[in-house]
């Protein structure tokens, strides 16, 4: 039926229409499919069969398991800032939803691996002044005198 429409504006009409019936028709399956694809986006180690051997397995969990941990700490640690850190949470949700409605894979993840690296860098940092600078407050960045660690 598509094929005959030779009219890629109304192919795409077409299309879309036809998605938004089957949303509305079988909102359960669409909610279902859609947090299934958002645990494939978000997946710490390969989704694809070829890539899930042990080397792929650990290399993928401890490159960027800590980087999605330390993420998620700096999201609860900074709650209160949420402003601050609106633009980076804002794309990560709209990379999150588009890929949980459309199609997800871990690849179409990495866009956002840099911003969530630097979200990942503040609770590191916290963690390094605190265990590497005794004396210091990992807070300010400034030695304590009335009170050294």
């Amino acid at each position: 039926k598509t094929n005959l429409i030779s009219n890629e504006l109304a192919r795409q009409r077409t299309f879309s229409d036809a998605a938004k019936d089957y949303i509305r028709d079988n909102p359960a399956v669409f909610f279902h499919a859609a947090f299934k694809k958002f645990i494939r986006f978000w997946n710490i180690i390969p989704n694809a069969a070829e890539y899930r051997s042990n080397i792929y397995i650990a290399v993928s969990a401890i490159s960027f398991g800590p980087v999605l941990l330390f993420a998620l700490a700096c999201t609860l640690i900074k709650w209160r800032e949420w402003r601050r850190l609106a633009p980076i949470y804002i794309v990560i949700s709209y990379f999150t939803l588009i890929h949980a409605i459309t199609i997800a894979s871990l690849r179409y993840r990495f866009p956002l691996e840099p911003l969530l690296i630097v979200l990942a860098a503040y609770p590191i940092t916290r963690i390094i002044n605190y265990v590497g600078c005794s004396g210091t407050n990992p807070n300010t960045h400034e030695i304590d005198r009335k009170n050294p660690v």
